[in-house]
């Protein structure tokens, strides 16, 4: 196949000029030479998206890219990625190197280039600098093995934490514990107040310094699986809550499921939507699906070919998005109608 033709009719890039600058600390595109493949102008003459379902298009979209083979049956972008190499990664997470984080876009815990990487990335879903770009950091689970390393960098990194996963049962017992940042002790304690919220709070031991991180614990979501739609809108409203307070703060929303692929990119993805709704940058369920392709493949570079893992998941964020795109344009005032006193 000629990948030059996947970005063909590349209308939605001009989203892109609208916006302004951004809190993003380093954006990252597609693969050099890699282009954006637009499902909409990409779809195949003999259907109408327009005249099809809310669904359809969605999945008219991920026909179109089975046939011009830009996905394989496993539902991952066939560009070639940097990904980390098995001996950058500490023995920790050389178990999940199927999955293999972006090399570009690692988390370094001593922000050193040659330092190992933790099976974590710096995840955007904007190519330059935008105002709608996403403060995220995509993670696998913590194990026992690797939980010194996530707590670390939930420590210098995050604001708050949204977990979609407990495969280990990490929490909240093991959260119980000390970790040593830096020549300092750190302890950690999960923590329940009064009202129902959940924080991990960290105390440095020697200034009495207490650092309290946000949790939104949702075990509810099945691995590979599409969410409830009702609770991926939920999910979305504490994921835009909590980015907000992290982009206000230079730190980091930080969203795990299993992997930090499937069920995370699809709330990142869902998220970033969201956005670009309440900014206006969305005028119809055409450029929402545009969109949505975009943000998949700036995920699948910017954390993996894994992000947004199954069909179904690209599916129900798209019909959700288009549900809350319906919404925002029932609620805007008939410009028409107004009056200027």
């Amino acid at each position: 196949m000629d990948r030059s033709s996947a970005g063909k009719g590349n209308q939605h890039i001009e989203l892109q000029k609208q916006l302004s600058s951004s809190v993003d600390p380093e954006p990252t595109s597609l693969p050099t030479g890699q282009k954006y493949l637009d499902p909409v102008s990409q779809k195949s003459s003999t259907t109408s998206l327009e005249s099809r379902s809310l669904l359809s298009p969605a999945i008219a979209a991920l026909e179109e890219w089975k046939r011009q083979g830009f996905v394989d049956h496993e539902w991952s972008v066939l560009h070639s990625e940097q990904r980390i190499p098995e001996t950058s990664l500490t023995e920790e997470y050389a178990f999940e190197c199927f999955k293999a984080p972006i090399e570009k876009t690692c988390i370094r815990l001593d922000n050193r280039d040659n330092s190992p990487c933790i099976h974590a990335n710096y995840v955007s879903l904007q190519e330059t600098d935008s105002a709608t770009a996403m403060r995220f950091i995509l993670t696998q689970a913590p194990s026992p093995g690797t939980l010194p390393d996530f707590l670390e960098m939930l420590y210098t990194k995050a604001e708050n934490l949204i977990v979609l996963d407990d495969t280990y049962h990490i929490y909240p017992d093991r959260i119980n514990t000390s970790i040593h940042v830096s020549g300092k002790t750190i302890e950690c304690r999960w923590v329940k107040n009064d009202t129902g919220e959940t924080f991990i709070e960290m105390t440095n031991t020697e200034t009495k310094e207490i650092k309290q991180l946000s949790v939104n614990l949702d075990l509810t979501w099945e691995d590979h699986k599409a969410p409830d739609l009702d609770k991926l809108k939920t999910l979305t409203k504490k994921a835009q809550d909590y980015e907000e307070q992290a982009s206000s703060k230079g730190t980091f929303t930080v969203i795990h499921c299993f992997g930090g692929f499937g069920r995370a990119g699809s709330l990142a993805a869902r998220t970033k939507l969201s956005r670009m709704i309440q900014a206006g940058l969305v005028a119809n369920n055409d450029e929402l699906l545009r969109a949505l392709s975009m943000i998949t493949q700036l995920g699948k570079a910017q954390r993996g070919s894994a992000f947004i893992s199954q069909p179904e998941q690209f599916q129900a964020v798209y019909i959700s998005a288009a549900e809350e795109l319906a919404l925002y344009q029932r609620s805007k005032p008939d410009e028409e109608s107004c009056i200027i006193l």
